[in-house]
């Protein structure tokens, strides 16, 4: 009885460690999906601007109608709020308001004229920071906690019986299963963005 039951018990911790291993495996393979995948998204992302299509139209009659735009409503309300304060009777328009609206309008007036080269320097700054931290951070190359499973291993000793290897194998074979495929969708949703906005480009 004590030989079918070691024997048993020897098959279930086989199991157990087949089970972490393949929990491991999974878990792997999302993270090696997911490098392969960020290294798409992330040459994408370190692009500047002016090298896609969409810039050109952007500024150019965009960026004309929207300034022409803006200079318009902002002469407009400089002209309307001079009028309210200034007709007024209760209120005293001193030499202060006219100052505080001249400042104001000039700093409205500056961020009209230099909303492009604005924009392009807010792009480039957002640019450099992703490729300091992608080469950094070497997202490309995660790779999956390997410790994880060892030190899963290393808590069960060779005194304990099979049923708890089985139980721990399941529970790092669903973790690995579900943490993969969780990594996948991830990637796949990232890598969908990025083709999307390349085909509007």
């Amino acid at each position: 009885m004590g030989l079918i039951d070691s024997a048993i018990s020897g098959a279930m911790e086989a199991v157990g460690s087949g089970m972490m291993d393949a929990g491991n495996f999974f878990l792997k393979g999302g993270y090696s999906v997911w490098g392969s995948f960020s290294k798409v998204a992330m040459q994408y992302v370190q692009q500047q601007p002016e090298s896609l299509g969409a810039w050109q139209v952007v500024t150019g009659s965009v960026y004309t109608l929207s300034t022409g735009i803006a200079a318009s409503l902002s002469v407009l309300f400089f002209v309307l709020g001079w009028m309210r304060n200034s007709v007024e009777i209760r209120n005293n328009f001193s030499i202060d308001e006219v100052f505080k609206f001249c400042i104001r309008y000039i700093l409205t007036a500056g961020l009209i004229v230099n909303s492009l080269s604005l924009i392009s320097s807010m792009s480039e700054c957002a640019t450099a920071v992703v490729a300091v931290i992608y080469e950094e951070e070497g997202l490309e190359n995660q790779e999956a906690p390997d410790d994880l499973f060892q030190a899963a291993k290393d808590s069960l000793e060779d005194g304990d019986s099979g049923a708890d290897w089985l139980s721990v194998g399941v529970v790092a074979f669903l973790g690995g299963a579900v943490g993969g495929l969780f990594i996948i969708v991830c990637s796949v949703h990232v890598e969908t963005v990025v083709l999307i906005q390349r085909k509007d480009t």
